[in-house]
């Protein structure tokens, strides 16, 4: 919750459109498409054997989607192009 307080209090040197991409974007990582959903499918799956495309997901989602956004936020910050963006993905 830290990181969205400092997100959003709109630093001077930081264009606003900026700051609300980058808000979206961690908002993505954290949220329900991301590392809660991964939380909510570790915690369902406690008493069962995954199959190795699920764990896949359950980590993608976990703690692979806020190492994407620590990625993807320095290309924002850098305006990098789609193509230099999707080679990071």
């Amino acid at each position: 919750t830290l990181a969205f307080e400092v997100l959003s209090q709109g630093q001077a040197d930081i264009d606003p459109k900026l700051s609300l991409q980058l808000v979206q974007l961690l908002a993505q990582a954290a949220g329900k498409s991301g590392m809660v959903d991964g939380q909510i499918m570790d915690m369902a799956s406690e008493e069962k054997q995954l199959k190795i495309e699920e764990l896949k997901n359950l980590h993608a989602k976990k703690t692979g989607a806020l190492i994407y956004f620590a990625i993807m936020a320095p290309a924002l910050i850098m305006n990098l192009d789609t193509a230099a963006k999707d080679s990071l993905a």
